[in-house]
């Protein structure tokens, strides 16, 4: 006999299936923004056996509505440059991503990423600026367009608002030529670092899906393997 338990592992299995059989292998810019390079190695090695564990171990929580939500904002496109796959090698390494919107207006280039949130900042959360600046960058070196501005656009579901500004807010920067050539420098810096597993501790730390096997390796045991699950998952 059928549950209401299975149709929501039905669902949940769909959702995350979905999400990340669109994941191209490599070193994904989303996790270079967190600056920590043994997070990037570890999601590197690891990345699919944590999308497998949040799949299996799923205990009701809404991030993975609010995942759905973000694929389906992510699908919607607002430009004629939308997706655009960005790539970048080094010392052996791959980094992948894809850029939500390259708007061409006037004069100007603008690289633009949305973001679905349960708040909206007063200003751009410096790793989604760091995510913006590297797709810059890379698309710049990949010979697809030189950007001038970089956007953010934060979204919230608040469909009662009476207001607009509750619901959504924008963020635009200049970006230039020597702020590209620096983060291309920033991305060769965290993957040699990353080979060496060093740690950058931050915000992040908390969050992190790999804390316990980063503490694990803190203590000596370097042969550490994934064995957890998605950290703060509710």
């Amino acid at each position: 006999m059928v549950e209401l338990r299975d149709i929501e592992k039905l669902f949940v299995d769909g959702i995350m299936k979905y999400i990340y059989s669109q994941r191209e292998v490599g070193i994904h810019v989303t996790t270079l923004v967190y600056g920590c390079p043994r997070y990037v190695s570890w999601a590197e090695e690891y990345g699919n056996a944590l999308a497998q564990a949040n799949i299996d171990n799923w205990d009701g929580g809404d991030w993975i509505f609010r995942i759905w939500i973000g694929q389906k904002l992510h699908e919607t496109p607002l430009t004629d440059m939308h997706e655009v796959k960005v790539y970048y090698e080094y010392g052996g390494k791959k980094v992948v991503g894809s850029v939500d919107e390259i708007w061409k207006t006037g004069n100007d280039v603008i690289v633009i990423d949305k973001k679905f949130v349960k708040e909206l900042p007063r200003e751009m959360y410096e790793h989604h600026r760091k995510q913006v600046q590297i797709y810059s960058a890379l698309l710049r070196d990949n010979g697809i367009v030189t950007p001038n501005k970089i956007a953010l656009v934060y979204f919230r579901p608040m469909m009662s608002a009476n207001n607009p500004d509750e619901r959504f807010r924008v963020f635009v920067e200049d970006i230039t030529s020597a702020d590209m050539d620096n983060t291309i420098e920033w991305i060769k810096d965290m993957i040699d670092r990353a080979k060496r597993m060093e740690k950058r501790e931050s915000f992040f730390c908390k969050f992190c899906p790999y804390a316990d096997m980063c503490k694990e390796f803190e203590e000596g045991n370097i042969d550490v393997e994934f064995t957890g699950v998605k950290k703060n998952g509710k």
